[in-house]
């Protein structure tokens, strides 16, 4: 028999991981922002862009996340790895995405 418990931890465990399958609405590959007018919300390391551009990475309305590729990962399969830094401020505009970077890419939710 399953405890209460047990079943609470999957109801919620499912809750979790469903809540957080979001994908992208659009993006930018190989261009940045200029500047940020806030912090990153998440900061997630040695991840996959497809992890960056699918999930949402924090606990309020994402906004949009910068994804860098780190190099030292190239030849691992599932690659491009990087750094994901995921924000909830008003994202950056056309003609703020200013950086141009092969290495960068950058995902928007609306």
């Amino acid at each position: 028999m399953v405890s209460a418990k047990s079943l609470v931890t999957l109801v919620f465990g499912a809750t979790l991981a469903a809540a957080t399958l979001s994908p992208a609405s659009s993006n930018t590959k190989g261009k940045c922002p200029g500047t940020l007018n806030c912090d990153p919300a998440k900061t997630s390391t040695a991840i996959q862009a497809a992890e960056c551009s699918h999930n949402t990475r924090t606990s309020g309305t994402q906004t949009f996340a910068v994804f860098t590729t780190d190099h030292q990962y190239d030849s691992s399969h599932g690659a491009p790895y990087g750094t994901c830094k995921a924000y909830t401020c008003t994202a950056p505009t056309d003609a703020e995405m200013t950086e141009s970077n092969e290495d960068c890419w950058t995902f928007f939710w609306k």
